[in-house]
């Protein structure tokens, strides 16, 4: 399912490369890492993390995979961020892992690159499960995430998820 999306989706403000298409690895790894470890409150392993560690995760997106993909974002040929997808099964795609490494570009980055990406799911199969998690539902969370009509989650849904029960998971119903 996801090795059926491009490696380059090129946006109206950005530019999207399949991690396995990214020329310059090591610039890539070293803003994951830094940008990772200041913002670790925001993940649920909020554990430093070494470069080594980051190098043994990113080896998991080397190839295409069906379940899961990680993009680097770039505007006007600057590396700004990266965005990760994860197939679940049962048509169910989590909107995985967003990070942002720079300010360039537009403010609303996040939006339109996931707008752009649940456009490009659709596609390949109009049938699937979009998710976000998030950790709650504070009006900036809201805001962030503000793409499109989207429901809560009762828990029994994603209970195989392996998500913490602390968060919140909404799936997307409508796009905007």
């Amino acid at each position: 399912m996801l090795s059926k999306l491009p490696d380059i989706i090129d946006g109206e403000d950005f530019k999207l490369t399949s991690y396995p298409s990214v020329s310059n690895k090591h610039e890539f790894a070293t803003n994951l890492n830094y940008f990772r470890n200041l913002f670790r409150s925001n993940f649920g392993d909020s554990r430093y993390v070494t470069m080594e560690s980051t190098y043994d995760y990113l080896k998991d997106y080397a190839t295409s995979s069906d379940d899961k993909i990680m993009y680097a974002i770039s505007v006007q040929n600057i590396l700004v961020g990266q965005y990760g997808l994860k197939n679940y099964g049962k048509k169910r795609i989590l909107l995985d892992n967003a990070i942002r490494f720079a300010a360039s570009g537009p403010r609303d980055l996040f939006k339109s690159v996931s707008v752009t990406l649940i456009q490009k799911l659709l596609l390949i199969d109009e049938h699937l499960k979009i998710w976000t998690v998030t950790k709650d539902y504070s009006l900036f969370v809201k805001e962030m995430h503000n793409y499109g009509a989207y429901r809560q989650v009762e828990k029994q849904e994603y209970q195989d998820l392996e998500i913490p029960s602390s968060s919140i998971v909404s799936e997307f119903v409508e796009f905007y």
